[in-house]
């Protein structure tokens, strides 16, 4: 039943779903397929995704007028370019049959896929016969022949019998499974553990299992740049480099997508041996809280905190430059003794060092232009000799020319707000200054917020707390998180569109996608696109939040309907 790998890229994208853990087939996967994707209710699944905010905005008719009314024939077309339409046809009826549960496991060294499937007896007959069909409609027709075990029909599609090329897959059908796969014994294996145990038909809502290998994904990566880049004298190690970098201790990511029926649920866990390394070092993962300050306001449109560790990530880059180039380390020091020469200051020691390692950030209406601006700020631990080592750099005279063609400093309310001048056109404006012991970067307008509303009296003034966005993020964070943050999709509708219709991402969307079919489909009429207020009407708020386990990371984000 269809070409195993052509499968495997269909299914991927016509399965972005759900599942739940009905471990029966599961356990049917080959062991060395250490990749998956699992779907355990694929009817169930486009029910609940029709009811969901995307498939509620999908069938909505200002977006179906936009998108041009897409229908099967257009994602046949995409997937199956260079095929007739009969073909198209009899692999839409194909899919057709899937009509429970759906598992395609992958080994990422042969690129072998195994599928798991739950089909009726009757759909499994019908497939057989449509394979049949297919056979006969290709130029370089596959083989089919049949044989037998334990009284289990067995049917095997052979290409390029007989040729160095020869590629072949096996199927057969038990207790309502339909099994596909590159081995005989592993089919063998399947049937005998199918003819012990029925799987049962997993319950609740539909969800979504995702395992990749994240270590052979990483291998395949140092081992490609090899070929790219044959070890020369002087070239890196790239073992040594992705040792550097901390790669060398993550193992795998599970991800877990549910559907239920007022929200979308995805947990996500990257099992890693060792958190302290190379890119990892970045990151401090003690648990963060919700501050209660005065410059927040009520009014936000997203708010997060979380935690970054700037000195450890200096302190770990010497070790990556000396893994990419084996005399990096020396220049890199060059480099940095020249920076502290000419500023004055010690980057490490009298800048990062007093940074501390909890942001805040969030995003509010600016009152200049009523659009949504966001700024972030990064907590001291002694705001005073940060303030000072920052207002040494900049005074330095042998920096002087460069900073004041970059920098423009204004006094607000006895702070120095530092604006970046010279930008790109169209851009909006950067600023950064130090107020409430936090070095804050955003918009100029934002920052003058800011510090207006922490230098109020009032100093009890948190109205940000009535929030809905904050109330709620306070009820979906648990206490060891390391990171967390809300954002209301209504408000920030506007934004996206902004940026989603950007000259760049149309052009890498029209490359990436609709040039990828037959010529059928067409970039979408930006005139029809529906405004903002129309298309934030189907949506909601989002939470997220990331903590530390015993063997890695967990995020769990929460979208509400």
């Amino acid at each position: 039943m269809l070409n195993k790998r052509r499968f495997l890229t269909s299914a991927l994208i016509l399965s972005f779903a759900l599942s739940s853990f009905a471990l029966d087939r599961l356990s049917l996967i080959p062991p060395d397929h250490p990749v998956y994707i699992r779907v355990s209710n694929i009817p169930e699944f486009i029910t609940r995704l029709k009811k969901s905010p995307l498939g509620q905005l999908w069938a909505d008719p200002q977006f179906q007028d936009f998108a041009g009314y897409p229908d099967e024939q257009n994602w046949m077309n995409l997937l199956y370019a260079d095929e007739s339409e009969a073909y198209k046809q009899i692999t839409l009826d194909q899919f057709k049959m899937l009509n429970g549960e759906l598992i395609v496991g992958v080994n990422p060294d042969t690129m072998d896929v195994s599928i798991i499937a739950a089909i009726s007896p009757e759909d499994y007959a019908r497939s057989q016969e449509q394979d049949e069909k297919l056979k006969a409609m290709q130029e370089d027709p596959f083989e089919i022949i049949h044989d037998e075990f334990q009284g289990v029909k067995l049917t095997r599609h052979i290409r390029n019998g007989g040729t160095e090329e020869e590629d072949s897959s096996w199927q057969a059908h038990l207790a309502d499974t339909m099994l596909i796969g590159s081995s005989r014994e592993w089919l063998e294996r399947s049937i005998i553990q199918l003819k012990k145990e029925a799987p049962g038909t997993p319950s609740g809502s539909p969800t979504l299992n995702l395992k990749l290998n994240i270590a052979r994904i990483i291998e395949k990566a140092a081992e490609n740049m090899e070929d790219k880049s044959p070890t020369q004298p002087g070239a890196p190690d790239k073992k040594a480099l992705v040792a550097a970098l901390g790669l060398t201790g993550v193992e795998d990511c599970l991800v877990t997508l549910r559907l239920d029926e007022d929200k979308m649920v995805s947990d996500s866990t990257l099992n890693i041996i060792d958190l302290t390394k190379g890119l990892f070092a970045l990151m401090d993962m003690q648990p963060s809280s919700l501050p209660t300050v005065t410059f927040i306001p009520e009014d936000i449109s997203s708010i997060e905190v979380g935690r970054i560790d700037l000195l450890g990530l200096w302190r770990e880059v010497p070790n990556i430059i000396a893994a990419i180039s084996p005399g990096g380390r020396m220049q890199f020091d060059m480099i940095a003794g020249m920076i502290q020469q000419q500023a004055q200051v010690d980057l490490g020691q009298d800048l990062l060092s007093n940074l501390g390692t909890q942001y805040i950030s969030f995003s509010s209406a600016d009152p200049a232009t009523t659009q949504q601006v966001g700024v972030v700020g990064i907590e001291l631990k002694d705001s005073y000799a940060f303030q000072t080592a920052l207002e040494t750099a900049l005074a330095a005279p042998a920096l002087q020319p460069q900073v004041a063609t970059l920098l423009k400093a204004e006094l607000f309310l006895e702070h120095t707000i530092y604006t970046v001048q010279n930008q790109q056109p169209g851009s909006e404006p950067i600023a950064f200054s130090i107020a409430a012991n936090r070095f804050f970067y955003g918009p100029p307008n934002v920052i003058r917020r800011v510090i207006r509303t922490q230098s109020s009296v009032d100093t009890a003034h948190t109205s940000f707390e009535s929030s809905p966005l904050v109330r709620g993020l306070r009820r979906h964070t648990p206490p060891g998180a390391f990171g967390f943050r809300a954002i209301d999709w209504k408000q920030q509708m506007e934004s996206i569109l902004k940026q989603l219709t950007q000259p760049a991402v149309l052009a890498a969307f029209k490359k990436g996608f609709i040039e990828g079919s037959d010529g059928s489909m067409e970039l979408p009429d930006l005139g029809k696109l529906p405004p903002a207020e129309h298309l934030a009407s189907f949506f909601n708020t989002t939470y997220q939040y990331s903590e530390k386990t015993g063997n890695g990371l967990h995020q769990r984000v929460t979208t509400q309907y």
